[in-house]
């Protein structure tokens, strides 16, 4: 069955509805569409501006559509994210760590403004033009195999190459919770990489 076609005015006025009844206006995961056709979903809605189905003219978005048309702030204003943009950042993050990036770990590796938390929520919620129903951990496990970092040894060799980072960072005159936040690990683990002396002493 076909499914029927969508139009600007149509979906401005669907999202001025699901503002009077919610306080907030749309998000790709916000569900069903108030008023719309049965079935219809604001992620479906998302999709069609991007892809230009649906008698829509493509290269759009809903975040944008409502920035533009409603002066919704996109994300608070900050610029939109892409898939590659994020892959490079994590290149970057590996490279300098010898890890891939996780929720937690800080601002290691990304531009100013930029932490790997509100990457991870860009990708989930679908904010700053993403398409939502991501996340960062299911993106890396996508594009990257990981297992070429699990062979044998492949823990001592990440390790040596952190440490190696926080000493440098050390020796530049960053405090411990500053290396933690860089690397992305707790200051506990800074304090053992930087002294693995006093943790051979604990095993004996």
């Amino acid at each position: 069955m076909k499914r029927p076609s969508l139009s600007i005015p149509a979906i401005l006025r669907w999202a001025d509805l699901h503002r009077e009844r919610t306080g907030g206006w749309p998000k790709v995961l916000s569900g069903p569409v108030v008023g719309g056709p049965g079935g219809l979903t604001w992620g479906q809605i998302d999709h069609a501006l991007r892809s230009g189905h649906r008698s829509l003219p493509g290269g759009d978005s809903l975040a944008r559509l409502l920035a533009r048309e409603r002066g919704r702030r996109h994300n608070y204003g900050r610029p939109p994210l892409t898939a590659e943009a994020i892959l490079g950042w994590a290149r970057r993050f590996h490279e300098q760590t010898g890890q891939w990036p996780r929720v937690r770990s800080g601002t290691l590796a990304l531009p100013a403004g930029e932490n790997w938390a509100a990457v991870n929520n860009a990708l989930q919620q679908g904010l700053r033009g993403l398409p939502g129903g991501d996340s960062l951990s299911r993106l890396l496990r996508r594009r990257f195999d990981w297992r070429d970092a699990k062979g044998p040894g492949a823990g001592r060799r990440r390790n040596v190459k952190v440490r190696r980072q926080a000493a440098r960072l050390r020796k530049a005159g960053h405090t411990l919770p500053e290396i933690a936040r860089r690397l992305g690990v707790s200051k506990q683990a800074v304090y053992q990489l930087l002294h693995p002396e006093k943790r051979r002493q604990k095993r004996k």
